[in-house]
């Protein structure tokens, strides 16, 4: 398992989950994901993650999610996959959420499946989340758990910070911190720059700069875009996340 894609995913998804508890909550939204993963080595294959998220506000407690998906090891592994997931508002800024997703990668002619529970506060200025997913993936078993915590200022000045964990079967554990800040330039535009430091289930000691653009050209629409260059024993890799959250009123 590839401790770093993990991390790599809900670092992606982190900007766009923070709405849920807002004052006009929109009662349809759709939420897409592009990851492009370079290796570190020589003739290594691309990895490619397309995933796609509609989510049903069905009553001002439960949301229903359903998500798509398909992810691109090699030219000859090609992995497609859904699910479904819910969230649910215990009020007073307190809600939980979960997915189920499940795969098959016919090349290996194995299944492939994520199942995930989440623990969320949130207010105007702050948002807090414990989360944890088990994970089997190209014949690996693993589980990934994260701790995240953000604060934001009156001027919108944002920073982010998450400590995150994996155990992978019959490899070890491995480790990850992430801080970020973000600041506007204009309402509609603010860039964000931070960093990991990390440690491979395998043993392998990383470093990244995480450097994103985040937009918000109408109300109900953000994008964001995250280069992230890596180094130590990853020198030469790179990841080039895009997500776009949409909702519909």
């Amino acid at each position: 398992m590839k401790f770093r894609y993990a991390l790599a995913a809900v670092g992606a998804l982190a900007a766009l989950s923070v709405r849920s508890l807002e004052a006009d909550p929109a009662p349809m939204r759709s939420i897409s994901v592009v990851t492009i993963d370079v290796p570190h080595y020589a003739g290594g294959h691309t990895e490619i993650d397309l995933d796609e998220a509609f989510l049903a506000r069905l009553s001002p407690k439960f949301t229903l999610v359903a998500e798509a998906g398909v992810k691109r090891y090699a030219p000859d592994n090609v992995v497609p996959r859904g699910g479904f997931g819910a969230a649910w508002d215990f009020g007073g800024g307190f809600y939980a959420d979960g997915l189920f997703l499940f795969g098959w990668a016919s090349a290996l002619s194995l299944p492939e499946y994520k199942a995930g529970l989440a623990f969320n506060y949130e207010t105007d200025t702050a948002y807090a989340s414990a989360r944890s997913v088990l994970r089997s993936e190209q014949g690996s078993f693993s589980s990934v758990s994260t701790f995240m915590g953000q604060w934001t200022w009156s001027k919108g000045f944002r920073v982010l910070g998450m400590y995150g964990f994996a155990w992978e079967r019959d490899v070890g554990l491995g480790h990850s911190v992430w801080l970020e800040a973000a600041a506007p330039l204009l309402p509609y535009l603010k860039p964000r720059l931070g960093g990991t430091l990390s440690r491979e289930t395998n043993g392998d000691l990383y470093a990244t700069i995480r450097a994103g653009l985040e937009v918000l050209p109408w109300r109900d629409v953000k994008i964001l875009c995250i280069a992230e260059p890596y180094f130590l024993d990853y020198s030469g890799a790179f990841t080039m996340t895009v997500a776009a959250d949409v909702s519909f009123r």
